[in-house]
């Protein structure tokens, strides 16, 4: 009886592994895994391709970048981080830079790190980031050289699945920026504030922008300004007009958005820095079809429950405007040609 008992314990000592040890020994390389990927990337030095990096981002944008510090991050996603992330201002609209932000996060695609070069796959820029928009004197707009750039790089499209010859555009967002209007050397009191922006190329040669921001001014509390949204493309696919422009008013433009929960008080303090003694709420939708140097607006305007501030009437007025407007020279003219 000894004899058969020590040998059925045998046969157990040489069984497999049961599910939950190999379960046990799966969780236990995760933790590991996971513990190299958040202890290792501080103690990799990837400050020597500070000066590859900035280089490659200044040739893509056609303005000098720089920042202080670049480091290396592995989850959830491998990319990099750079803080202090400053592009250059062209010298003929000033010396502030045309944008700031404290941090910037890169995304590595996965796929291209078996390719021959190194693709990203999004690029994120934290709060604060701070974006100016310059209009000199002679009636030209700071963007105005970053647009023609970026409609001769020969990217892919954002969402294209395989790599090819032409690296695919990544996908850019900004959260929690502020947009800031400046004429010439002098700094307005408007600016766009909360701005969330994301842009990516659809086509080739055909990028697509979303922006959402609260109008306001900076020398004054102008109250409820209402939410801006905005959306639409910029440059046209291969094989239309415009796909690769020669110059800037020759980009194509396709834009839509609204102007919502605006109230009549906050909106004329915005404008005027002063609010009128009349209430209501304003909403707004427009749009623009046609090229920068040359298209077609229409707006639709209503305005709900208007009244004066100091009285209250048992039937608010309400009004309702449409207007179709032409613009060309590049925004530089307009003419209105329907109310």
């Amino acid at each position: 009886m000894h004899t058969a008992h020590t040998h059925e314990e045998a046969e157990l000592d040489t069984r497999p592994p049961t599910r939950s040890y190999r379960r046990l020994i799966g969780v236990f390389w995760v933790l590991v895994t996971i513990l190299l990927l958040t202890f290792i990337p501080p103690l990799i030095n990837v400050n020597r391709f500070q000066l590859r990096i900035a280089r490659n981002i200044s040739a893509a944008v056609g303005r000098p970048v720089h920042f202080d510090r670049v480091s290396l991050t592995l989850l959830p996603l491998p990319g990099f981080t750079l803080d202090n992330f400053v592009v250059d201002e062209d010298p003929s609209f000033g010396y502030e830079p045309i944008l700031r932000a404290d941090q910037v996060q890169v995304t590595l695609r996965l796929s291209s790190l078996w390719g021959h070069h190194v693709e990203f796959s999004k690029i994120a820029l934290t709060e604060p980031t701070s974006v100016n928009l310059v209009r000199a004197a002679n009636g030209r707009w700071n963007v105005e050289t970053l647009l023609l750039q970026a409609s001769h790089i020969e990217a892919a499209p954002t969402a294209q699945r395989f790599a090819g010859s032409a690296s695919r555009f990544p996908y850019i967002e900004a959260t929690g920026a502020r947009v800031n209007l400046k004429l010439d050397q002098e700094k307005t009191p408007f600016s766009l504030t909360d701005a969330e922006f994301a842009l990516w190329l659809p086509e080739a040669h055909q990028w697509h922008l979303r922006l959402q921001a609260r109008p306001t001014r900076t020398d004054t509390s102008p109250g409820d300004t209402g939410v801006l949204r905005m959306e639409g493309t910029l440059g046209g696919p291969d094989g239309q007009a415009g796909g690769s422009a020669a110059t800037l008013s020759q980009i194509p433009v396709d834009l839509r958005g609204t102007w919502q929960d605006a109230q009549l008080g906050g909106l004329s303090r915005l404008l005027s820095g002063y609010a009128a003694a009349v209430r209501g709420d304003v909403s707004l939708t427009f749009g623009m079809l046609g090229t920068i140097g040359h298209n077609s607006i229409a707006t639709n305007i209503k305005l709900s429950n208007a009244r004066r501030a100091d009285f209250v009437p048992p039937q608010p007025l309400t009004l309702e405007a449409a207007c179709h407007a032409v613009a060309g020279n590049n925004f530089h003219q307009v003419t209105f040609t329907d109310f």
